[in-house]
């Protein structure tokens, strides 16, 4: 609780500086996001035990899209940006072993973030940012787990617990958590509202725990890091620039 209390904090003497300047935008965005969470395969598959298999954790593409706000100071070339957006994120682990067995785990998390961005304006138009986010995860546990179990029983006569059974007690070993991340932007704002960024997330915490199991899953620090593009337009509120 100590962490939220001081990111809200934090985020709300933004808000409250940021009140004084006139220059006043909001807007919506939206876009593609590619990301990845590492540190998989020790938290799966425990060590000494398995041989002669080969894993490999896969970025994928999700989107995302939100809403924003943008205190500017013109004299200063520094605006404050506060954000609030969904995402939805995605990694797959996929596994491989010399008797023919191969599976594929996916993470595709929900995410609804908040946070802010502090930019700074070369150009009128263009600039360079970095902010703190907090990551509420929606959905801690979506999982899916696919392999080639029901065919490789068939053909060898060696029994293997169903798809089910096996994504059933995955979902009971592994929970999505809230996370902090940071983002640092660089991007453009044209005359007519358009604008156009591209950024990269950097993990700051762990995005998933592992439950008490008795299937040798280990708890380790698995943290997301994503690139994102975002096309958005923005509005003034009205002639004055101010509430």
């Amino acid at each position: 609780m100590r962490k939220y209390f001081l990111f809200i904090s934090t985020f709300g003497t933004c808000l409250i500086n940021a009140q004084l300047v006139r220059e006043i935008t909001y807007g919506v965005s939206a876009g593609a996001i590619y990301s990845q969470m590492n540190n998989l395969e020790p938290m799966i598959i425990p060590q000494g035990v398995y041989q002669n298999y080969s894993t490999s954790e896969n970025a994928k593409f999700g989107a995302a899209g939100g809403v924003f706000l943008n205190w500017k100071y013109p004299t200063e070339k520094i605006s404050v940006q506060p954000e609030l957006y969904y995402s939805r994120q995605s990694t797959d682990f996929k596994y491989n072993d010399k008797n023919g067995l191969n599976y594929n785990i996916k993470f595709p998390f929900h995410n609804l973030n908040l946070g802010f961005l502090l930019k700074y304006y070369f150009t009128d138009g263009f600039y360079i940012g970095a902010g703190p986010f907090f990551t509420f995860s929606l959905d801690k546990d979506a999982l899916t787990y696919t392999s080639n179990a029901e065919e490789l029983s068939r053909q060898s006569g060696v029994y293997f617990e169903p798809d089910a059974i096996v994504q059933k007690t995955l979902k009971e070993s592994f929970e999505g958590k809230d996370y902090f991340h940071s983002a640092f932007a660089i991007g453009y704002e044209f005359y007519n509202g358009l604008n156009i960024g591209f950024r990269y997330h950097l993990g700051l915490s762990d995005a998933l725990e592992t439950q008490e199991n008795g299937h040798r899953f280990k708890n380790t620090n698995n943290k997301v890091s994503a690139f994102s593009l975002q096309i958005g337009y923005r509005f003034s509120f009205d002639g004055h620039n101010n509430f």
